[in-house]
């Protein structure tokens, strides 16, 4: 599909050319008769066009006017037979819902935006392209360089693993860093947390990562007093969390 006009810049998009990384993406959703996805960003709509054979219900959710009107144009047929709905609007403005899938190639500026607004919606699977930094971030291990807030919040939600490397020339523009496909799957337990009070608690920790917990907080277990921040396990700082919550 070729766009009539240049997308705005202010997405930060960058868009893959390859067919084949395109095809695993979508294969990677593991595809299952009836089902309905929702794609990020579907640009000009290279994942799109492997959705639509895939899956029974296609929700792309596009904010450029440009390529808006380039994906309502060149999948009007699906569109006139219910099987596509494209609409103009930003992933972190929709409100959440239920779909069996969701794909998307995000920006890498709201990369951490959209993995948080994913905790409110219901899913069995989505796949992702980020940055490959990005990606070591969320799933990194306490110890780890990459170890951060990013993989402590993931945790809480999400078990994520990386699928494959994706070299920056496959995109365009070409990016300035590779990127990398992760799948993303809800976990079933749940933490009976105040999301908002817990994040304002690991910026603190992460934020003097190589102090130890007693030179941070006035209140922290006894056996994690001489324990760093970027060592403690998701299941420590919870455990943290309710003694300095009360």
């Amino acid at each position: 599909m070729k766009s009539s006009r240049i997308p705005s810049r202010k997405y930060g998009q960058v868009f893959l050319k390859s067919m084949d990384v395109a095809r695993f993406e979508v294969e990677s959703l593991y595809p299952e008769p009836g089902e309905s996805v929702l794609e990020i960003g579907p640009g000009p709509g290279i994942i799109t066009s492997e959705l639509v054979n895939a899956f029974s219900n296609v929700t792309a959710l596009e904010p450029d006017h440009v390529l808006y009107a380039n994906l309502m144009d060149g999948f009007s047929p699906q569109i006139k037979a219910g099987h596509v709905k494209i609409l103009k609007e930003s992933f972190l403005d929709f409100p959440p819902g239920n779909y069996d899938k969701i794909i998307g190639n995000i920006p890498y500026h709201i990369s951490s935006p959209i993995i948080f607004h994913l905790r409110e919606f219901s899913f069995k699977r989505c796949i992702l392209m980020v940055q490959e930094e990005f990606a070591n971030r969320l799933v990194a291990n306490p110890g780890e360089s990459e170890y951060s807030r990013l993989s402590v919040n993931a945790s809480l939600s999400f078990r994520i693993t990386k699928l494959r490397s994706v070299p920056r020339s496959l995109f365009s523009p070409a990016p300035k860093v590779d990127s990398t496909i992760v799948s993303l799957e809800k976990k079933t337990e749940f933490y009976d947390l105040d999301l908002l009070s817990f994040d304002k608690l690991l910026v603190k920790l992460f934020s003097n990562r190589r102090k130890m917990l007693r030179s941070i907080l006035d209140s922290f277990p006894v056996d994690l007093a001489e324990r760093r921040p970027d060592t403690l396990t998701t299941e420590e700082i919870i455990k943290i969390f309710k003694m300095v919550s009360g």
